[in-house]
């Protein structure tokens, strides 16, 4: 099972972050085939063994220290709870009907109960048969984030709200001018000012010069 997970880890190119995540599931499994060996060695081998393993697992996890200790944030937990109230938001001033063109395609459709389109193609079948981005970009080579076609799936497709108009060496924000930025709550959304699925009376009502549509960024 471990060789299972590392081997499709290796085939599909990783993470696109050193967090190793896709083999976290398996992590178990390594430390009781350490303690197995352990188990069945003679004290002073086994002694060296688990001294190995456990510095191994030192040396693993070395990166994480601060957040297991407390004295970081974990992985994304400032991201995440960004998407959250930016989900929280998109539920209240949209109807159902609405959907979200994301690059980060978790909590915002799980907590806003919308339809989701996925810019980075990893529930998008035409995204994902594209080629790779390998023009050295920011985003150039980076595992589940170098597909995309920003012209198909915002301006073909059409979704209510954007996460952003860029990806990689692509930039719509001088064609996709129907998109502006709408401030709810202290939550600013990038919505389409010509849809439907938006409950602009509550985007409008009471809106002050400060408050007034921008251009998305």
């Amino acid at each position: 099972m471990v060789l299972t997970v590392l081997l499709s880890e290796v085939w599909t190119g990783g993470d696109a972050w050193p967090y190793w995540r896709r083999f976290a599931p398996v992590a178990p499994l390594v430390l009781l085939l350490c303690m197995e060996s352990v188990a069945s060695l003679r004290h002073h081998r086994a002694l060296a063994l688990a001294t190995v393993c456990f510095g191994g697992l030192l040396l693993a996890n070395e990166d994480f220290l601060p957040e297991v200790l407390g004295a970081a944030p974990i992985y994304m937990a400032r991201a995440n709870e960004r998407n959250l109230r930016t989900a929280l938001a998109l539920e209240a001033v949209t109807t159902p009907s609405a959907t979200l063109g994301v690059f980060m395609a978790g909590t915002l459709p799980y907590y806003s109960s919308r339809r989701v389109i996925d810019f980075l193609g990893k529930s998008d079948a035409h995204v994902a048969g594209l080629p790779p981005d390998l023009s050295g970009t920011s985003v150039s080579g980076v595992p589940g984030h170098d597909k995309y076609d920003l012209r198909y799936s915002i301006l073909r497709l059409r979704p209510t709200y954007v996460q952003g108009l860029r990806w990689g060496h692509q930039d719509l924000r001088a064609e996709a001018t129907t998109y502006r930025s709408y401030r709810w709550q202290g939550v600013v959304l990038c919505l389409d000012s010509a849809s439907e699925a938006v409950r602009w009376p509550l985007l409008t009502r009471g809106t002050s010069p400060d408050n007034a549509p921008r251009p998305c960024q």
